[in-house]
């Protein structure tokens, strides 16, 4: 038997999948890095071409506005 490589784009088909993936991964984000591979992921499976992701350069914003998405705050702890 002959495995392929496994291909995240395939797997995000829906927007459901797409924003469950993000909103995942924003919870627990601790690298930029992997903010920056979900985004190629989800650029990926919606055929989308994202600037490059690279460098001090790179507007998550704009990636993030591009996919479909805008960023909302939640707080973490209750204020005093």
């Amino acid at each position: 038997m002959e495995f392929q490589p496994l291909n995240v784009g395939q797997l995000l088909s829906t927007d459901k999948r797409r924003l469950a993936l993000l909103n995942a991964v924003l919870e627990d984000l601790e690298s930029e890095a992997e903010f920056k591979s979900v985004l190629a992921y989800i650029a990926q499976s919606k055929g989308i071409d994202l600037p490059e992701l690279e460098g001090a350069d790179f507007d998550f914003l704009s990636a993030v506005r591009r996919l479909g998405y805008r960023l909302q705050a939640k707080l973490l702890e209750p204020l005093d």
